[in-house]
């Protein structure tokens, strides 16, 4: 190799290795340099991204606007002390029907429908605590809206409803038919809906959805408030069972007299056949005041059981003194002549009180029973 190619030679090798050596400090000076979006006092930093949340649609609460439930016991709560349970007898003393009603005063006047008291001749009302009281008669009935006020003896004020006029419920409410949880069937409510109204001149009534049954007649029918809307009563033709508004209500019982002694029953005022049973030709007293009254109502006395023996029952004859008041009640008994057993005089008596006369002047009547 001549020199010229070797100057040549070492010269490339030179060149070479000082361009090598520059690239390699330019990466190194890259490498240690800070970033420039971080330091430029011309270029702001970036805003960090905001952390977007996805999108859940919101679901808004459900109101209330359902309609509550109903609950018939609730709502005849207020009114269930006033109602009775009320029995209907024939002038024989024969159980004629049994219906409802409820004391619309504290001294004891009952509104139910007028049919339950029609025919019969006396009438007992049995409290919701169990007492029993003597119903003297009709102080006034409605025909044409089927109701009766009636006059009952109390001695302590009872507790009562005054139905207070209302516009009549609309088709679809909801009520309860207050019963008395002392009648047939032992319920004290039964709930029920109104179908229809009905508005006539002079009268108006409504339908309901449900049948009631023969001693629901009389019942009162309130609204979830508890507020009296309605009597049971028979009705005008189809159907035979309607609701008499309050409106109508609270009109017959303001035509209601509050003299005692015009009370009086349906029933005709003819004297009964004489009892069977246990009393044995029951002749009246021939005196002329018996002549001119009649007697309305006279149960004949249940052989008690006191008496019955394993040989038979024990026979007797008594004669008893009845005197009646003006109004018809038995005021007074006097044993004229015993049975000369405690247990058949006692049934004699008991049987007795319950006898029912037409109103009039006060007068006595003599009874011979018989038990045999």
């Amino acid at each position: 190799m001549n020199r010229s190619t070797l100057v040549f030679f070492v010269a490339v090798v030179v060149v070479v290795a000082v361009i090598a050596h520059c690239n390699s400090r330019s990466r190194v000076a890259e490498e240690h340099e800070p970033s420039t979006t971080a330091t430029s006092p011309l270029v702001p930093p970036a805003a960090p991204s905001p952390v977007i949340a996805p999108t859940v649609a919101a679901t808004p609460i459900a109101q209330a606007t359902a309609t509550p439930p109903f609950d018939a016991i609730k709502a005849s709560a207020h009114v269930q002390p006033a109602v009775v349970s009320l029995s209907v007898f024939e002038p024989s003393g024969k159980l004629l029907r049994t219906g409802t009603g409820m004391f619309v005063s504290d001294n004891g006047k009952i509104l139910t429908t007028r049919s339950l008291m029609d025919g019969g001749a006396h009438a007992i009302a049995k409290t919701v605590n169990s007492k029993i009281l003597n119903v003297t008669g009709i102080l006034i009935d409605a025909p044409s809206d089927d109701l009766a006020v009636l006059e009952c003896e109390v001695k302590d004020p009872v507790t009562f409803v005054s139905p207070r006029p209302e516009p009549l419920a609309d088709a679809g409410a909801r009520v309860a038919i207050v019963h008395s949880p002392l009648g047939r069937d032992k319920v004290p409510a039964v709930e029920s809906t109104v179908s229809k109204k009905h508005t006539e001149p002079g009268r108006s009534w409504m339908e309901l959805s449900t049948s009631v049954a023969n001693d629901g007649l009389g019942a009162p029918v309130v609204n979830a408030r508890g507020d009296v809307i309605g009597l049971v009563t028979r009705g005008p033709g189809d159907p035979a069972v309607v609701v008499r508004p309050s409106a109508t209500l609270e009109s017959v019982i303001a035509r209601t007299p509050s003299q005692p002694n015009k009370a009086k029953f349906l029933a005709e005022e003819t004297p009964p056949s004489p009892a069977e049973g246990p009393l044995n030709k029951m002749p009246l007293a021939q005196s002329p005041q018996a002549q001119k009254s009649k007697l309305i109502y006279s149960p004949a006395p249940a052989y008690p059981t006191s008496a019955r023996s394993s040989s038979g029952g024990v026979k007797g004859t008594g004669r008893f003194r009845l005197t009646f008041d003006s109004r018809g009640q038995v005021k007074n008994i006097v044993i004229l002549r015993s049975t000369q057993n405690g247990a058949l005089d006692q049934a004699a008596i008991e049987a007795l009180r319950r006898w029912k006369a037409a109103p009039g002047e006060e007068w006595t009547l003599n009874v011979p029973i018989t038990f045999q």
